[in-house]
């Protein structure tokens, strides 16, 4: 007898079991109220012993199929491990499928079906009883299709991390912002690699404690024209004998979320000069995104 057909025996027979059960205990109860009446009656619904006992000996059988099938059951279940192929049934459908987490303690996996996204554009995950997933038996070819799409969905995937407190981390080292200086005279010769930190510390910064919205800018190399006399109808925090350098670059933009990154890239020109403490503060003055946001799904 197999382990399934065992185990339809085992319900069968406790159903009966109850069914049984319950009569001894209606006519148990009926004897009992014969008590009062006379010694004749109480004789004449006397439980049978012999039938107890055989009905005990039912019961242990029972018990004993069951112990012995589901320790069966728990052999035939298959067993998975993370990037198995699977067919899954999360909601009312057999599909194909991929595992990416398992728990344990609750019997549960988490799987992606193939071709389902979310609204990132990352792989969509569904988290299923173990019941509800069986091994999937793929071709050679198949294998190979679908080991190549999870390569592409890993080069699309952002990997990020939290640090203790669950604040989100930049996917590089924050700038510290404002970049130390040394005092110069109005005039002097602007250093590419200081304006190019000034210009980054516009918007770089870390996430707020506990948050996420990390932002980082990278640069493409300056570019950085004549210098011209202080405007005051368009320059700010300067003097008519304020030199001013224009700057222009390329910078790309990116924000750092929980579920995913946006990515902008800009065409921009900035206004860079020297302060009346020496130092240098550039501020932009022209600015245009290049091409649409991207979003890119992030995975912890």
């Amino acid at each position: 007898m197999d382990v399934r057909a065992k185990q339809q025996l085992s319900y069968h027979v406790v159903f009966l079991l109850s069914a049984d059960l319950a009569a001894i205990s209606r006519h148990v109860i009926s004897a009992a109220g014969g008590f009062s009446i006379s010694t004749e009656m109480k004789m004449k619904k006397q439980i049978n012993l012999h039938s107890i006992k055989l009905l005990s000996l039912a019961m242990l059988a029972a018990i004993t199929i069951i112990g012995s099938a589901i320790p069966a059951l728990a052999q035939d279940q298959p067993t998975y491990k993370v990037g198995d192929r699977v067919e899954a049934k999360p909601i009312s459908t057999w599909k194909k499928a991929t595992i990416v987490a398992i728990d344990l303690s609750a019997n549960a996996v988490v799987i992606t079906i193939d071709g389902e996204k979310d609204y990132t554009g990352a792989p969509r995950e569904y988290t299923t009883h173990i019941n509800n997933v069986r091994p999937l038996q793929e071709t050679a070819a198949e294998k190979q299709t679908q080991a190549a799409r999870r390569a592409a969905d890993d080069r699309n995937v952002v990997k990020l991390g939290v640090d203790a407190n669950n604040t989100v981390q930049a996917d590089r080292e924050i700038l510290a912002c404002p970049p130390e200086q040394k005092p110069v005279r109005n005039g002097s010769r602007p250093n590419p690699a200081l304006l190019g930190k000034l210009i980054r510390c516009i918007w770089e910064k870390p996430a707020r404690s506990g948050m996420d919205g990390a932002v980082t800018m990278d640069l493409t190399p300056l570019q950085i024209g004549a210098p011209r006399r202080w405007n005051p109808r368009t320059d700010l925090g300067g003097s008519a004998a304020t030199i001013v350098y224009p700057v222009k670059t390329t910078y790309t933009q990116k924000t750092f979320y929980r579920e995913r990154v946006v990515v902008d890239e800009h065409f921009g020109v900035f206004n860079c000069s020297i302060d009346p403490f020496g130092e240098w503060k550039c501020g932009m003055v022209d600015n245009k995104r290049k091409g649409e946001s991207r979003s890119i799904p992030v995975r912890q």
